[in-house]
């Protein structure tokens, strides 16, 4: 396991200063799921400042999945899934 489990991979993990990244982020909802993709910038080095906008060269992509339903009687709950 890594940081990804206390700080979402795209936004927090990427290791520069400022705790944020810029990027863009799809999502699609239906009725008992849902699904995010997003695909976020990176310093150009570690804990570095400045973000590297060549995304051939270094980007973070994350994908979750959302499922909703019931385990117990009358008890919602979703079940969600990362992949770095």
């Amino acid at each position: 396991m890594n940081w990804t489990v206390d700080n979402n991979g795209t936004y927090d993990y990427a290791a520069d200063t400022r705790g944020f990244t810029f990027g863009a982020m799809l999502e699609y909802h239906d009725r008992r799921w849902a699904v995010r993709f997003a695909e976020g910038l990176m310093p150009k080095v570690a804990n570095g400042i400045h973000l590297d906008a060549e995304m051939s060269r270094a980007h973070a992509e994350n994908i979750e999945f959302e499922v909703h339903g019931r385990c117990f009687a009358k008890q919602e709950g979703i079940v969600a899934s990362y992949v770095l």
